[in-house]
């Protein structure tokens, strides 16, 4: 959840709203998705802000209601579900496909490599 009053970039903003598009990481529905912060939005890893990027699109049950929620229960959710880490890799993999020069644009290269060298969740 987001603090009242954090003045977050444009370019943070149109991601998050890219990634609630593409729907729920699991189900890939549309319906009641959430932002998820993998490691919370000031995250940085190796000196870089990751964030803010770092996000997942999850439905309420995956983030912070279903038995095996990603909130309460991160490794009951990694057995069931996968790994954060892989799921945010195989989410920018799919946009990149349908919207490269986006993704290029919203995600930037150093971000992306700090992501997937940041420790597994």
């Amino acid at each position: 959840m987001r603090q009242p009053g954090k003045h977050v970039p444009k370019s943070v903003q149109d991601w998050e709203s890219l990634v609630r598009q593409y729907g729920c990481v699991i189900t890939r529905s549309t319906a009641n998705v959430e932002i998820h912060h993998v490691y919370g939005s000031t995250y940085k890893h190796n000196k870089i802000l990751i964030g803010p990027h770092y996000i997942l699109p999850l439905t309420t049950y995956y983030h912070r209601a279903g038995q095996f929620n990603v909130t309460d229960h991160p490794k009951k959710f990694a057995e069931q579900y996968g790994h954060q880490r892989v799921l945010f890799e195989t989410m920018v993999n799919q946009l990149w496909k349908l919207i490269p020069a986006t993704i290029y644009r919203l995600l930037p290269g150093d971000v992306y490599k700090a992501i997937l060298a940041s420790p597994l969740r």
